[in-house]
């Protein structure tokens, strides 16, 4: 009768310890699966950050032109090509304006060296990590006359600028499946005299 008790607790022992190496591997792999989503949050943060660095750069280099330099027309019979734009510190390229609806000037920053209707790249080296491009595309739109939200008898010039910042080369925009594409806008949009 002993040995027969004995087999009892022994066969307890084993199901008592599947149990407990059950729950411990449950443990684990909820651990590692809250692990695994924190790991793209931040992989998906740091992305984000690196279009909106793209973005940003290319609305600065707009205002650098328009209000620094003053190089875009807003008179449609005026407007003419602005040359050597250069963002991105290499060789400039000249940006064609085009008349759009009620006779805005659209300067759409078109660099004929790069694919995908691209602006410029910039290098990105994050502290201890590969450089790497990032694309952007700029356009800056002016119209006038527009009236003045605080004083409707007077007119303004009326600015926009568009600038779209990719984490990617402007390369690989055009690859369909790229899962790592992240896109940001930058939108201003500001109003002046007329001369």
């Amino acid at each position: 009768m002993h040995t027969s008790d004995t087999k009892k607790q022994k066969g307890f022992v084993i199901l008592f310890a599947i149990l407990v190496a059950a729950i411990v591997l449950a443990i684990a792999i909820g651990i590692s699966n809250v692990a695994y989503k924190e790991i793209l949050l931040s992989a998906s943060a740091r992305e984000s950050h690196y279009s909106f660095f793209s973005a940003d750069t290319g609305a600065e280099c707009a205002l650098y032109y328009d209000l620094k330099l003053d190089l875009f027309a807003a008179d449609a019979n005026t407007a003419g090509p602005v040359n050597n734009i250069n963002c991105d510190g290499l060789a400039g390229y000249d940006v064609f304006p085009s008349v759009g609806s009620n006779n805005e000037v659209v300067y759409d920053f078109l660099n004929p060296n790069l694919t995908n209707n691209s602006s410029f790249e910039i290098d990105s080296t994050p502290p201890g990590g590969v450089t790497t491009k990032l694309c952007n595309h700029s356009i800056v739109t002016k119209h006038m006359p527009v009236p003045d939200p605080n004083d409707p008898a007077n007119t303004l010039l009326e600015t926009r600028i568009d600038s779209y910042g990719y984490n990617i080369p402007c390369s690989d925009l055009s690859t369909a499946a790229n899962r790592r594409l992240v896109e940001r806008h930058v939108y201003v949009h500001y109003y002046e005299n007329l001369p």
